[in-house]
């Protein structure tokens, strides 16, 4: 990505040594690699300087009892980190039965309302559980959010955000774990940082600090969006000012047009969310006018499958803040959201800000006289998809708790329902006989659900014959069958690279 970063390596050693600094860009995929300003001093790095913890070099002063730093090389599950998404980086793991992971003592002050970002993978059945608590006093322990593996429907990375209150003393944090070390049974932690503001609404996001758990899908031959402030490098859509502060100091989130990545498009994607089923989803954009820049929103179900049509605005629209509001009235009880932007090299860039996400219907209100309205794409859009409302500039209150489900948890009830058929990544759910069947199959003229769901999609029958469908529609709905089985995520949720090296039951 061209996201700049602070990188720490805590370093120990008796003996006169020397530092190396090495790295690799892929031939095929155009790159740079840059290093700036480096300090080296003695002691141990300064945990409330980067508010971070990868894990790669340390446990950054987290206090592990019954918990692990480890690689997956070592472990089935997870299968990479988070952090470097390889088999070598590093996470913390909980061992069985369960242990706590306690922050850093006086990790950081709170006089102030902070906002705890985390990401965390759990794996198995209602034995492994994530617990994140804040400790006052040995006798005063609040459980803050609650993650079990029956809400996992998945095996992937989540991530999450808890909001730390401000207070007198400052707190503990504590990730509290319990697994039974079963095969396929995992509860993991990474990438670790705390926020100067509290959290956002869950999905919203003004870009002036981080990303608030929007993070680039997809792999890196794919272009990448990044945080950016002030004008861009070539200056294509005449960006200069955020939307949010109005300022060249304020950041946005960009997709450089001169990215060198292998494809001219990247998605952005939010945590988990159940703000359903009706949901209004605003963000601004900034495009070239008259370029072949477009932009899409889609809303995705717990499987990674497209739930409804995207919604694409092109660049028809003068290069000035723009709104896009998209409504939805029957979403899963989780979703998330991915935004696609499609670039042209030296054609345009494209901007966004201001990304509001709330539960409900869209309120008609008066627009904003600063930024121009995108018209209506009925074609694109689902029916209830409008373009009325501006979004204001400033985040609205953020709740008590801000949770990978969006809202706060308990533990849980002693009586649990039976867990759902959890479908495998790349497979897909047919929903009325509780079955899954490998993505691949969808809208290939065959019904492989007993209802016919598989294939109930519009822009299916445009592919050729030398072509195969991508249910996310994510790079595109239509893409060589030459990707199928080649070992890599060319259509995002993996269904190219789910039906590989054997047979299912039900065909032989």
């Amino acid at each position: 990505t061209k996201m700049r970063s602070n990188g720490r390596i805590q370093l120990h050693s008796e003996d006169p040594h020397q530092l190396v600094f090495e790295a690799l860009l892929n031939r095929g995929t155009p790159g740079v690699i840059a290093v700036d300003d480096f300090v080296l001093k003695d002691g141990r790095c300064d945990n409330e300087t980067y508010g971070t913890c990868d894990f790669e070099s340390d446990t950054c002063g987290w206090q592990l009892h019954n918990w692990e730093r480890v690689t997956s090389q070592r472990i089935s599950l997870p299968a990479t980190d988070r952090s470097t998404r390889s088999p070598s980086g590093y996470f913390a793991l909980a061992k069985a039965p369960g242990g706590r992971m306690v922050s850093p003592l006086k990790w950081y002050h709170a006089a102030k309302h902070r906002c705890l970002r985390f990401w965390f993978f759990i794996s198995g059945t209602s034995s492994e559980r994530l617990n994140v608590t804040s400790v006052v006093d040995e006798d005063q322990e609040k459980s803050l959010w609650y993650g079990a593996a029956s809400e996992a429907s998945i095996q992937q990375w989540f991530s999450a955000s808890v909001n730390l209150p401000a207070q007198e003393k400052t707190p503990m944090v504590v990730f509290d774990a319990a697994t039974s070390g079963n095969p396929g049974s995992a509860v993991a932690v990474d990438d670790i940082s705390l926020g100067n503001t509290p959290c956002p609404p869950p999905g919203s996001c003004s870009f002036d600090e981080d990303t608030c758990n929007w993070y680039n899908a997809g792999d890196l031959t794919n272009a990448q969006w990044y945080r950016h402030r002030g004008a861009t490098v070539s200056n294509l859509t005449g960006v200069q000012l955020d939307h949010t502060l109005g300022s060249k100091e304020g950041y946005y989130l960009l997709l450089d047009a001169e990215d060198t990545s292998a494809r001219s498009l990247g998605s952005m994607q939010s945590e988990a969310l159940t703000l359903g089923p009706a949901v209004c989803f605003r963000l601004y954009y900034v495009m070239r006018q008259n370029s072949g820049a477009s932009l899409s929103v889609g809303f995705l179900d717990e499987h990674h499958y497209l739930d409804g049509r995207a919604t694409t605005v092109k660049a028809t629209t003068p290069s000035q803040w723009t709104l896009l509001q998209v409504e939805r009235t029957e979403l899963p009880p989780m979703f998330t959201i991915i935004i696609t932007g499609r670039t042209e090299q030296g054609s345009s860039d494209i901007a966004i800000d201001d990304i509001d996400v709330r539960s409900g219907r869209c309120t008609t209100a008066e627009t904003d006289p600063e930024a121009s309205m995108p018209p209506t794409t009925e074609a694109d859009s689902p029916a209830t998809s409008h373009v009325t409302e501006p979004m204001p500039s400033k985040q609205p209150a953020p709740p008590e708790v801000v949770t990978w489900q969006s809202k706060t948890t308990a533990a849980p009830a002693t009586t649990e329902p039976l867990p759902p058929v959890v479908c495998k990544r790349g497979e897909f759910k047919c929903r009325t006989e509780n079955t899954c069947i490998p993505g691949s199959l969808l809208c290939d003229g065959v019904y492989d659900c007993l209802d016919g769901l598989d294939e109930k999609c519009e822009s299916g029958a445009q592919c050729k014959e030398n072509e195969f469908f991508c249910v996310t529609r994510t790079p595109s709905a239509c893409q060589p069958r030459s990707m199928l089985c080649d070992g890599q995520e060319d259509c995002v949720g993996g269904s190219d690279e789910a039906l590989c090296g054997a047979c299912p039951a039900y065909f032989c």
